[in-house]
């Protein structure tokens, strides 16, 4: 498997959806600015932590709605 691949698997086998979808244009971006990988990698999991505050307080949100 090539490693694009590889990582896309791991990545959805690890429910890291965000990592998933973003992840190659922030390599894009962080080699265009170059930016080291700790800066890359922090930048995605801030992102993907964003993403599952934002689930999550839509998830009680609804809740308390009982629209779920």
């Amino acid at each position: 498997m090539e490693e694009n691949g590889l990582l896309d698997s791991y990545l959805r086998h690890l429910r890291l959806p965000t990592f998933l979808k973003n992840y190659r244009q922030f390599s894009t971006d962080a080699a265009g600015k170059n930016l080291d990988h700790t800066r890359y990698l922090l930048a995605l999991a801030e992102l993907e932590v964003h993403q599952l505050d934002t689930r999550g307080k839509m998830g009680k949100i609804l809740k308390m709605a009982h629209l779920v």
